[in-house]
């Protein structure tokens, strides 16, 4: 087979199964819609999922990342076998954590918070008990990563009409330059994570895992505009977890999880921009229903909330939060339906 397969038949995907199942496969469901490669398969007694990767090495690689936590961790998949880019794990639940957060109370969202940033964590510390650390690649490897990733500031200074406000560029690209401390999940948003039918939550898709510093694993989740809770409630709650075995100071995790949060918040609404453009607004159930881009006003009205208070809580981005004022006023004019986002 090829190595980069971008799609699978439902024959493909049937085949695969029977070379690792006895059981018949009784109906194939793709919870993110057929596109996201991801489908559960429905057997008599049991449902177990099917992720599909265009790349074999990804498939690979969330292959043996399941295979080493797995017997240290019960917060992600087990890993239930591979065939050629199809990779077989335990189904852990059908809602995603994101639709749970959008419908809870408020007492509601800071417990999912809690589970979800405490699940992080053990997953973390398990992979200390593997050799993953010294196999895996690091992601964001280098200055010219670090570079384009803050170069998001000049996208959004064009797509609101401003100046770019005068920060410090080169102190922050330094300061997010990687660090391999520990294992990272990556892709860690409320949408890759679900609760099976006790409550229990529990992060999959371990396709781009990788080493960095740790904190991006959190800060993938605060900067998230489908996760329904605010950053202020998420930070606390990092911070009340944070595992003292971490080479940096409480103080130094956090003032490197902000930045990096805020850098990211930035790419993400900037993404829902560039989505909005290209496709057009889409009602927040189907949004929150398939996992997509945040492309509904409220959803890019809580990013643009979300970017500022990250923004704000250091004195090296705080000069950022001038960015977000003209893209926030689209979105709030869109939302009142005076007019349409126009990206690009």
């Amino acid at each position: 087979m090829m190595d980069n397969v971008r799609s699978i038949s439902t024959s493909g995907l049937l085949h695969s199964a029977a070379m690792l199942f006895d059981d018949r496969v009784l109906k194939i469901t793709a919870p993110g819609g057929k596109s996201r490669g991801t489908y559960r398969l429905h057997f008599a007694d049991r449902m177990i999922i099917a992720s599909h990767r265009p790349k074999n090495e990804r498939a690979a690689l969330e292959a043996r990342v399941l295979s080493a936590l797995s017997p240290h961790c019960d917060d992600l998949p087990r890993f239930l076998g591979k065939h050629q880019h199809v990779v077989f794990q335990s189904d852990v639940g059908s809602v995603r954590a994101s639709h749970a957060a959008q419908n809870a109370s408020v007492v509601g969202r800071a417990a999912l918070a809690d589970q979800a940033v405490q699940a992080l964590f053990r997953i973390q510390n398990a992979a200390r008990s593997t050799n993953l650390s010294q196999t895996l690649r690091t992601l964001g490897p280098d200055k010219p990563w670090t570079s384009r990733a803050v170069a998001v500031v000049d996208a959004l200074a064009d797509r609101g009409g401003i100046t770019v406000p005068a920060f410090n560029r080169d102190t922050l690209i330094d300061a997010l330059l990687p660090h391999r401390h520990r294992f990272l999940k990556w892709d860690s948003r409320s949408g890759n994570a679900a609760l099976d039918h006790t409550g229990r939550l529990r992060w999959f898709d371990f396709e781009y895992a990788g080493m960095r510093h740790g904190a991006e694993d959190f800060a993938w989740l605060i900067a998230d505009e489908n996760w329904a809770v605010d950053c202020e409630t998420m930070c606390e709650t990092v911070q009340r977890h944070l595992d003292p075995d971490h080479p940096d100071s409480p103080d130094a995790y956090m003032t490197y999880l902000s930045r990096y949060a805020t850098i990211h918040a930035f790419q993400r609404l900037n993404l829902i921009i560039s989505e909005v453009g290209k496709r057009g607004w889409r009602r927040k159930e189907r949004v929150l229903h398939y996992d997509d881009v945040g492309i509904h006003p409220d959803l890019g009205l809580r990013q643009c909330q979300r970017a500022a208070a990250l923004a704000d809580r250091d004195p090296l981005t705080r000069p950022l939060v001038s960015l977000i004022t003209p893209i926030m006023d689209a979105f709030a004019a869109a939302q009142m339906g005076t007019k349409a986002l126009v990206a690009e």
